[in-house]
């Protein structure tokens, strides 16, 4: 069967609801061999990811100048005998070097108007595809998630079949490096140490990097008391999890649909969501640990700095030590690639603390929002930020004070 094209409004914006994609072929102008960026949002993270796009936008490389994938390409191996092919196949192909499938939660019309223009100066073919809500509602949300935090898990059966794999990045990032890299590292990194193939690549999460630390991290006992769950998979034993195995952040991946829809995924994911309810941490997250265990390809710490890192080097006592891969996490911190605004606390919020604040508004001063700036909220919210500080502090010295005895409580309470 033959389909339509879409119509396609300049300049390459696509405004279709699911079904009507699931209809149409490819749209004019749309290459389906490029690196394919995902994103969802709604009304309240339209402009975070506004700032988002125009920092990947300025990171993009010009055709053969990136050298990290053309010496992986050289490299003499299978996987980069694959990747120079792909690369080769690319380099032939003039269409834009990078394109947006964007998931709309529900945007105002005023607020897509003002996301289209940012998109349309960043010269990114765009697909905008108004996702139903209502499929994830039934869904648990809390502090800052919405719902549509949970729509990249039914990204296999919304896309249609010419979207094979996408890169998905949450709206509270901000690339400073060519995201491409990580589209051409899942092409390298096939299969995981099990055998089982990959079907998702993703950074170990700096906040809660193992399924149980005291496994598996070799400095469990000094960073015990800060990872912001010591089991973010609370019934990983009842579900035969290896321990040891590392615990991905959902919020910069690399998604293979096609395997997904081979293997049923979304439906996979939903339902382990559904099973399991009263286990649920971290929201979308969970699902994706428990469904893709030894499926999932690791990218390199830099890609996704997490704010957790700064609890880390507040603390003297961890000065020097690496919750994981001391060589990454150390590069990690030399030279960052994607910067995450993980906590409740964004840098768009009026008492944002975090040191990389400036790098948000860098990149917003390149978007309709360039003049935006917070507005200073009441007492109720100053209060918040307060308690979600001391609530950290607290949390570490209850954890000390139940792992290491009542002196050594003692003396963190005395260094904070």
């Amino acid at each position: 069967m033959t389909h339509p094209p879409l119509s396609q409004p300049k300049p390459l914006l696509l405004d279709v609801s699911v079904p009507e994609l699931a209809l149409s072929a490819p749209p004019s102008g749309w290459d389906t061999r490029r690196p394919t960026l995902m994103c969802a949002t709604d009304d309240r993270y339209a402009m975070p990811l506004a700032a988002a796009l125009a920092s990947v936008a300025a990171h993009i490389s010009p055709p053969g100048s990136n050298a990290s994938l053309s010496s992986k390409a050289n490299s003499g191996t299978a996987d980069a005998a694959g990747l120079a092919s792909h690369l080769a196949r690319l380099s032939d192909v003039p269409s834009p070097p990078l394109q947006l499938v964007l998931l709309d939660g529900g945007m105002s019309d005023q607020t897509w108007a003002r996301l289209a223009r940012t998109i349309s100066g960043l010269s990114l073919p765009t697909i905008r595809v108004r996702a139903d809500r209502g499929a994830v509602r039934h869904l648990n949300i809390s502090h800052h998630i919405s719902h549509t935090a949970y729509f990249r898990l039914l990204s296999s059966v919304w896309l249609p079949d010419w979207i094979t794999r996408v890169i998905y990045l949450d709206c509270d990032v901000i690339a400073l490096a060519d995201v491409r890299e990580l589209w051409h590292e899942s092409l390298v990194q096939t299969s995981h140490d099990s055998g089982h193939p990959n079907e998702v690549w993703a950074v170990p999460d700096i906040a809660c990097p193992y399924l149980d630390p005291s496994r598996a991290c070799p400095e469990f006992h000094s960073f015990a008391p800060y990872f912001a769950a010591l089991h973010p998979v609370p019934n990983f034993r009842e579900l035969g999890l290896n321990p040891a195995a590392c615990y991905f952040n959902s919020g910069v991946m690399v998604l293979d649909l096609a395997a997904w829809r081979n293997n049923d995924r979304s439906q996979q994911l939903l339902e382990c969501l559904q099973r399991h309810q009263k286990h649920v941490w971290c929201w979308d997250q969970y699902a994706l640990n428990v469904v893709f265990h030894q499926r999932w390809g690791k990218l390199p710490l830099a890609w996704n700095f997490g704010a957790h890192a700064y609890d880390y080097s507040a603390a003297k006592e961890l000065a020097g030590k690496s919750p994981l891969l001391p060589e990454q996490y150390q590069e990690m911190w030399n030279s960052p690639r994607l910067l995450h605004f993980t906590t409740e606390i964004k840098p768009w919020h009026y008492y944002s603390f975090h040191p990389q604040t400036h790098r948000f508004f860098d990149y917003l001063a390149q978007t309709d929002w360039v003049d935006w700036r917070p507005t200073k909220p009441g007492f109720k919210t100053w209060w918040h930020v307060k308690t979600f500080l001391w609530q950290k502090s607290w949390i570490a010295l209850a954890r000390r004070w139940r792992l290491g005895g009542r002196s050594r409580a003692a003396d963190l309470l005395q260094s904070q």
